[in-house]
């Protein structure tokens, strides 16, 4: 069902697990608009700190490249 926002959820959290990062972060954030539509205002927050977290990852950098500090 595309209206399900908790199979996005699910999705979402097993993207992860895979590294698909990108992938991850568009199933979370479709299931942000579908409860914000459905008024399941508890379901928010904690996704959209893993929305947070996935955009501050590092992408693909090389270990010298990152910065520590």
């Amino acid at each position: 069902d595309p209206n399900y926002g908790y199979a996005y959820v699910k999705r979402g959290y097993v993207r992860k697990e895979k590294g698909e990062k990108k992938e991850a972060l568009a199933d979370f954030q479709k299931a942000i608009s579908l409860f914000y539509k459905e008024s399941l205002l508890e379901e928010i927050p904690t996704l959209q700190t893993e929305v947070r977290m996935l955009q501050k990852e590092p992408k693909n950098t090389s270990w010298w490249q990152m910065r520590v500090f």
